[in-house]
């Protein structure tokens, strides 16, 4: 997920482009440079005073909504959850049952207030398996308990029609269900393995639109599929506490300001209802990386290290990784030592400099599951 604060913007925007003046001469180049950073900082100055304060205000209401909602829900639950970027998480009327959709282990867990028998609990599942293949995403952000205590012109913000099912298929919750039950001395839970035609159900439902921008911007359809199984497992639903929305976990400003800027030729924030959109959203990541490869790390010529460099950038910001080339957030000369490297020492640079846990995982995982994808793209 892009991740870099807003206020790197700037600095990296600028960074980006100090490679991209086509003037041969230095003295030209440098004055071309000077031309184009006092523009963008003016671009900048004007998005973040119309932009800026509008975003904050919204993220401060939603994370008000989220502690509201959960204060009330620690009045049932010791840990109480909310849908994140994996997992949609829903509750009944009184709070008393929850269920929790886990896109990226593919299951389906139903947790309920009290102790119930294997067979209240089956049956309790089945009814929810039966709701959720029912219900749409409109429908599920329409009843959203966080969006309903926003005020009614920001949860306008986030009304979309999307009809995709919260799951794609469902197991019948008999004795040849893949079920598991646990039980303390306030909760009984059951938990089962959707099949796996259910995970290939919800690639194949956004692998047309995959492939529609990968083409179009000469990209990798599974590397598109890569990034979004990493961002949110195909979770329709899917956000963070940032809050980030959509299947590629798109910040409205940051990462936002550079897609907007690309596409309509303005920058503008992004509200919820256009990030959940799916195609809007993968449009929108796929743009992102696009920016990422081709103009922030340009300069690198061979492409799988640019690769490299851009999935990275991807999670943490082009800065950060500019940064583990040196002591700075220089772009020109993160690239110019990356074209020293090859793909396997770029890696290692990379896993050994990164400063983020984090970002190593998401490096590892995004390469590791390209291939994967790759292979299944020509299995289909």
């Amino acid at each position: 997920m892009p991740k870099r604060p807003l206020t790197w913007t700037a600095t990296l925007i600028l960074s980006s482009f100090a490679f991209s003046a086509l003037a041969q001469d230095a003295n030209t180049e440098d004055e071309a440079f000077a031309q184009f950073a006092a523009q963008q900082r003016a671009e900048f100055e004007q998005f973040e005073r119309e932009h800026w304060q509008a975003f904050e205000q919204f993220a401060k209401q939603w994370r008000e909504a989220e502690s509201a909602y959960k204060k009330q829900l620690a009045q049932v639950w010791e840990e109480p959850q909310l849908t994140d970027k994996t997992r949609f998480i829903q509750y009944n009327e009184d709070a008393s049952e929850r269920t929790v959709v886990d896109y990226e282990r593919n299951t389906v867990t139903v947790e309920v207030q009290g102790r119930l028998t294997k067979a209240q609990l089956q049956q309790r599942l089945q009814q929810r398996l039966n709701q959720l293949s029912t219900t749409t995403v409109t429908n599920a952000l329409k009843s959203d308990p966080v969006i309903k205590q926003l005020p009614q012109a920001v949860q306008q913000t986030i009304e979309v029609e999307d009809r995709t099912p919260i799951l794609d298929a469902q197991p019948n919750v008999d004795s040849t269900a893949q079920t598991t039950q646990e039980a303390t001395a306030k909760t009984s839970k059951i938990t089962v393995k959707l099949p796996p035609n259910s995970q290939q159900s919800r690639i194949k439902r956004v692998l047309p639109t995959v492939e529609v921008y990968a083409q179009k911007h000469g990209l990798s359809p599974a590397l598109i599929l890569a990034i979004i199984h990493t961002e949110s497992s195909f979770n329709p639903m899917a956000r963070s506490h940032i809050p980030a929305f959509g299947l590629m976990q798109i910040v409205p400003t940051s990462a936002g300001k550079d897609i907007s800027d690309f596409l309509y030729g303005e920058q503008q924030l992004f509200s919820p209802a256009y990030l959940f959109d799916p195609d809007n959203n993968i449009q929108a990541g796929s743009v992102y990386y696009y920016l990422l490869n081709r103009r922030y790390f340009k300069a690198v010529r061979n492409n799988e290290v640019r690769e490299l460099l851009s999935i990275a950038a991807y999670n943490t910001g082009p800065g950060n990784v500019a940064r583990t080339f040196g002591n700075d957030y220089s772009l020109t000369q993160a690239s110019a030592a990356a074209n020293k490297m090859s793909r396997e020492q770029a890696y290692q640079h990379l896993m050994t400099y990164l400063p983020a846990q984090e970002t190593k995982n998401y490096l590892r995982k995004i390469t590791q599951r390209q291939t994967n994808y790759q292979q299944m793209m020509e299995a289909f």
